[in-house]
């Protein structure tokens, strides 16, 4: 809602949250949730992946005031029962 309130035509946000969360983590969040085991196909890195990545929101916290309260597993929660409704499934 803050970037709406921006005098500016356009610009780009990053909202995610400066945690740094592993993949397998994720996943395992994902499937308590979902009350689901993934089928995984475990592979070496491809060329591209990275080790690690985090959310630079520095400029989301200057320009918007943003500053994250919302866990990993609380949106996946959110996210999920949103589609579920959404979606009728």
């Amino acid at each position: 809602m803050a970037a709406l309130k921006r005098p500016v035509p356009f610009d780009v946000f990053n909202l995610g949250n400066s945690d740094t969360v592993g993949l397998l983590d994720f996943i395992a969040i994902v499937e308590e949730e979902l009350g689901q085991t993934a089928e995984k196909n475990m592979m070496p890195l491809q060329p591209g992946d990275v080790a690690e990545t985090s959310a630079d929101i520095e400029k989301s916290r200057e320009l918007l005031g943003f500053d994250p309260k919302t866990s990993l597993r609380e949106g996946i929660r959110k996210f999920l029962s949103w589609y579920r409704e959404y979606y009728k499934v």
